[in-house]
């Protein structure tokens, strides 16, 4: 199902690069629309999610334990028009326009170690 599913993406996804530069507040806003929009599902950095890995049917990936290998702009499209059949809904009609491209940068973001991104989500979540 996962080929199919990138097949079908990789027909419909414009290949675009992330407009959003990785800057510090820029990952601080990703982090913070993580926790609060996908983290429920996803897992963060402190556990994984109880629902999302046990309720759901193909599992959802746990983006801090198993960070994507998909390109950008797979992702991009994945966030805005979600996936047919899963449990992943598209947001693209309720983050403005651009918001879910600072999210890109958050869960797989290789140059954080697992302590800086526990530190930046507790940032991210006293704000």
């Amino acid at each position: 199902m996962r080929r199919v599913v990138a097949a079908s993406i990789s027909r419909q996804a414009p290949r675009m690069q992330n407009p959003v530069p990785a800057t510090s507040d820029n990952l601080r806003a990703g982090m913070k629309l993580f926790l609060d929009d996908c983290a429920g599902c996803h897992g963060d950095s402190r556990k994984r999610s109880r629902w999302g890995t046990t309720m759901f049917y193909p599992r959802v990936p746990q983006l801090d334990l198993e960070p994507t290998s998909k390109p950008d702009w797979h992702v991009f499209w994945i966030i805005q028009h979600g996936v047919r059949y899963t449990g992943m809904a598209g947001n693209g009609s309720l983050m403005p326009d651009g918001k879910h491209l600072e999210n890109r940068d958050f869960p797989d973001a290789p140059a954080r170690s697992p302590a800086r991104r526990q530190r930046g989500m507790a940032q991210a979540a006293a704000q």
